[in-house]
């Protein structure tokens, strides 16, 4: 009788465990075959194994004393010297109440440049920027590297 409870509980708990798993787009648009990883990431692009293989199960991110830890998804748009523009999507440890631009820092590959990044909490919410006019980001980086300059030098 036990035995079965036993088996009972842990059933329920596996069950539980599958359905709460935090699942992000994992892809990079400058990789070859992964013209469904633009800005906005096109699924109709996507053959079924891609499907499988760029949506990932997020890990939980590892108890470090005094730090809040979460996953959450992030996209990135990047550039190179040349100007060209390539997004990132992947799955990220941060501060629970990290300030909006901390995903800035992430470094990216020689000779790029992070131009904007967004996190979220939601399976698969890292499809696209959630500002279509630009984001966030860009506003904050815009405010600071020409109005910050126009108002120190009024003032």
């Amino acid at each position: 009788m036990v035995y079965f409870k036993l088996i009972e509980i842990l059933t329920i708990l596996c069950i539980i465990n599958t359905t709460i798993a935090f699942k992000c787009w994992c892809c990079s648009s400058d990789e070859p075959d992964s013209a469904f990883c633009g800005k906005i990431l096109d699924e109709s692009k996507m053959s079924h194994f891609e499907k499988i293989v760029n949506l990932v199960e997020c890990t939980y991110p590892p108890f470090e004393a005094g730090r809040d830890l979460v996953t959450k998804c992030m996209i990135l748009k990047r550039t190179n010297i040349d100007g060209d523009i390539f997004y990132e999507r992947s799955c990220l440890w941060e501060e629970r109440h990290a300030k909006e631009d901390a995903c800035m820092s992430k470094s990216v590959r020689y000779g790029h440049q992070v131009e904007a990044c967004e996190t979220c909490l939601e399976d698969k919410c890292n499809y696209k920027f959630p500002a279509d006019n630009g984001s966030t980001h860009l506003k904050t980086l815009y405010h600071i590297v020409f109005i910050l300059p126009v108002i120190v030098l009024i003032i």
